[in-house]
This record gives C-alpha cells, structure tokens and sequence, in this order.
C-alpha cells in the first residue's frame, strides 16, 4: 500500500486525576500514583512494540505538580527500555496553575525547566529528541529555546486550536510537518527565515480546534468513528496534494489501565493500518521530510 500519511504515535505520560485546567475534572491535579504509572508505561511500551513496531515517542512529564519524579529512578530504566525497543522521548512541560492559568508564557521559568529536564535526561543516557508542550502550549520564544539545546523537533501544535491565554495559538497552521517560521510559528510557505526546529502537528480534519477535530486518541469526548473520520480526511489530503502528510496522533499512559480507551486505541491503529498509515519515530519523520 502507498504511503498516505507517515504518523508518530505520541503518548504522553499522566495520571487520571490530573487536570489542572480541566473543568470537566475539577481543575484537579492530584498526586501522580507512581507505581502505577510506572506499571502503565511498561505496558504501554510492550503493547506499542507489537502494535507498531516499537516506531512512537513517549513524552516524558515535568511540571508543577509533578517536576522531577518522571526524570529519575525508576522510571529512566523505563525511558532506556523504551528507547532499546526503538522509541525516542520527548521533553513535555506542564506548567499550569489550577484553576487560573499558566507560566507557559514566562521566558526565564520555561527556559529553566526545559533546560533542566533536558540535561536531566541527557546527563542519565536518555537523549531527549524534542519538545511537546501541555495543552499544545508554545510561546513565541520557544523556538530559539529549543535550538539551543539541540532540540531540532517539537510537536505541540494541534491545528486550529486557538486558546492565547495557554499560549496555545494554531489557528492557521499547516496540517503537516513544516519547519517553524522564525517570525509566526502557524507560517508554512512564507517568505520569512525558517528555524531549525521541525513541527510535527497533531492529525487534524481542518474543522476547528475542538477535541473531535483532532487525533486525541483517548480524549474523554472523542469516539472511533470519529478518529477514523479524521484519519481518512488526512489521507484524503495526501491523494489531493500528491504529498505524504506527516503527523502526529496522541494518546496517554492511562490508557493501559482503562479498558474503553485501550479498545479505541486498538482499532484506530487497525484503521491507520488498513488506510495508507505508516508508523514513524520524530527522527525518522524529520529524515522523511528532510530527504522528500
């Protein structure tokens, strides 16, 4: 079968309490279980090697509620684990306060975090690939942050989500990979200097900025049909353009323990798998486009 479309599957590690901006969970953010989220990692790793072949990312979590547990012991042998069965990790910021707001926006405390997960993992033999920031978060001034890390990577944008106070502005961006624009980060073809930081956007329909608009595989208001829906609306594009799309679909360590989401997750993958999709890490996606 051609290639249609080439996608990450991201997952982000969480707990099920957490939702500091969440008003459907009350603004929660609980305290992160860890050993079961250590347990949900390790199945999440051995259920994606057999799904798609060990080719996804997992975004390794720092925030406020939870700044470091996920960057030491036990969880780096999970990390290094994930990265022998072939996957990448990522940075992923939560900055949020809840109930009011986020820090996404502050330069030196996101310059200070990033920075010192990114070393965190680097200094331990866990290299991180690139950046995601929660609840699609990414300021202005990421961009050069990330490029003096070497962090050439960043998949935060969820096209057509448009929330400034999250520092969460997509509206416009392209449906596919493309190299962020030094001057707006929603630039695809323009005239102004590319970064050296490739944007690989979450898989969306092109309709808004809603949950069900985009790939968010686990989302509490997301549903098969619709996924699938989306999916095929992206290789639509591919047949139109001529051009491989190159994406991303999220879903999150909690899904190994919630049955309803799991079964979501396993038939959406025989979806991409029956429909033009081929499973790519971040690195491989960047080679991908690179070498187009």
């Amino acid at each position: 079968m051609e290639h249609l479309a080439y996608c990450v599957p991201l997952i982000d590690v969480t707990w099920a309490e957490f939702g500091p901006l969440n008003p459907r969970k009350n603004y929660s953010v609980g305290t992160p279980p860890l050993a079961l989220c250590h347990e949900e990692i390790e199945k999440m790793t051995e259920l994606m090697k057999k799904l798609v072949g060990g080719r996804f990312t997992f975004a390794a979590h720092t925030g406020t509620y939870c700044r470091d547990a996920f960057l030491k012991e036990p969880f780096l042998g999970l990390w290094r684990n994930a990265l022998t069965a072939g996957a990448e990790v990522l940075v992923h910021t939560h900055e949020e306060i809840a109930g009011k707001g986020t820090l996404y926006g502050d330069k030196d405390h996101m310059e200070q975090v990033v920075e010192c997960a990114y070393r965190t993992l680097s200094d331990q033999g866990v290299r991180p690939v690139g950046y995601r920031g929660g609840l699609y978060a990414y300021a202005p001034f990421m961009t050069e942050l990330l490029e003096s890390l070497g962090l050439f990577i960043d998949m935060s944008a969820a096209p057509g989500v448009n929330e400034p106070s999250k520092q969460a502005t997509w509206a416009g961006a392209p449906y596919s990979a493309y190299y962020l624009c030094r001057v707006d980060k929603t630039h695809g073809e323009c005239g102004d200097e590319r970064s050296k930081v490739l944007e690989i956007p979450l898989g969306a329909d092109g309709f808004g900025g809603e949950q069900r608009n985009v790939l968010y595989v686990d989302g509490d208001l997301q549903d098969l049909d619709n996924l699938n829906r989306i999916w095929d609306t992206i290789t639509g594009r591919a047949r139109n353009s001529g051009t491989p799309q190159i994406i991303h679909f999220l879903v999150h360590t909690i899904t190994a323990s919630n049955p309803s989401m799991l079964e979501r997750l396993l038939r959406f993958v025989d979806h991409i798998d029956a429909n033009g999709g081929t499973y790519v890490t971040p690195t491989q996606a960047k080679s991908i486009y690179d070498n187009a």
